[in-house]
């Protein structure tokens, strides 16, 4: 599930403020009796504050809902207050993982988690500007945090809600293995031209699942897509960053609704006849990308390597012997580069040569 657009969202915001007073309270009502928990969540969390912020993050949230349906369809059933519980312990969590991070991190790290729907967090955040900041009486900080964080934790519900979980669950394995960085690891460390640290201390996380299955879908190593990707949106390769992932959407979602080759050849402007070595191709890279956890995902993209590359020459048997003596030989790998206090990045290029250059290891 990909981002929603910027289209979309200024799509809605023009619809709504379109809308009478009335209208809108029609409307809000109604959402309000198909969604009664995140709008109770709201008045928990705003309790404490004037009744305006409540109503203004109530409107934001209708906003934000009515994005989601746009962009993903509408989902049969009701959000619940055990859904909504979870996505506020897992921000606590991130929060508790931070505490001792170095501050330079801190803002990085905080950045990249809100990026899951960065054109709908830029929608939450100018309407809080706005109505909160840049008013005659601008609104206490400690109000504005928790309308923010009223909005994150919904953001990241409706997430949960219309499917989008895969991405965040990469993202939130990465924020896990951050919880350890201290001061200490970077008191030595100087400032790159960015105003960042060297590359080989940054900690900001750039490949997530549609990244993952872009890289599969077009045989690229994982390695070599991220290398164009920027540090940020719209800093890398338009290709990789943009269009390949925008084909990986537009296959989910035709898998998802049963489009016909037709209508998903025109949306990825390719031939009709490719469509079906598309959608194999594309199922493939979902086993792979998909599997339960790393050692499993290089277990099924060796067995594919090794079946494409012997086609009908070896049996099934045959086949699996040979993926397992592989799969020993990584376990191996991991031994000796703990015994060398090195990591696997550290021989990509190594492990990427192929034919000739091999001579040169």
């Amino acid at each position: 599930m990909g981002p929603i657009s910027l289209e979309i969202v200024d799509k809605i915001y023009e619809e709504t403020r379109d809308l009478s007073d009335k209208k809108i309270s029609r409307e809000m009502e109604n959402l309000l009796s198909r969604q009664t928990e995140p709008f109770r969540f709201i008045h928990e969390m705003t309790s404490d504050v004037d009744a305006g912020i409540t109503d203004m993050t109530s409107f934001i949230f209708y906003c934000v809902y009515r994005m989601y349906e746009e962009g993903y369809g509408k989902i049969a059933g009701r959000i619940s207050a055990d859904l909504i519980t979870g996505c506020m312990e897992e921000h606590e969590d991130f929060i508790e993982s931070l505490e001792g991070v170095h501050e330079a991190f801190f803002e990085r790290l905080a950045r990249n988690r809100l990026i899951v729907q960065p054109n709908v967090m830029a929608f939450v955040s100018n309407i809080i500007h706005e109505e909160m900041i840049d008013t005659e009486s601008p609104c206490s900080e400690e109000d504005i945090g928790h309308v923010f964080m009223t909005m994150k934790t919904l953001i990241d519900v409706l997430e949960k809600a219309f499917g989008g979980e895969a991405d965040r669950t990469v993202r939130s394995k990465k924020v896990k293995q951050l919880s350890f960085l201290n001061d200490s690891d970077y008191e030595d460390a100087e400032y790159d031209d960015r105003g960042g640290f060297p590359d080989e201390l940054d900690p900001l996380y750039r490949m997530d699942r549609r990244f993952l299955l872009a890289a599969e879908l077009y045989n690229y190593s994982y390695m070599n897509y991220e290398d164009h990707l920027g540090d940020m949106p719209g800093e890398g390769n338009l290709r990789f960053e943009k269009l390949m992932p925008e084909t990986v959407d537009a296959l989910e979602r035709a898998e998802m609704e049963g489009w016909t080759d037709a209508r998903l050849a025109k949306a990825i402007k390719e031939d009709k006849k490719m469509m079906p070595e598309m959608k194999a191709h594309f199922k493939r890279a979902k086993d792979i990308v998909d599997a339960p956890h790393a050692a499993e995902s290089f277990r099924r993209g060796v067995r594919y390597s090794v079946r494409d590359a012997v086609k009908d020459k070896m049996s099934d048997k045959e086949i699996e012997d040979l993926v397992t003596q592989i799969c020993y030989g990584a376990a191996d790998l991991a031994l000796l580069l703990e015994l060398e206090e090195t990591e696997l990045s550290d021989y990509s290029e190594d492990l990427r040569k192929i034919g000739d250059d091999m001579d040169e290891i």
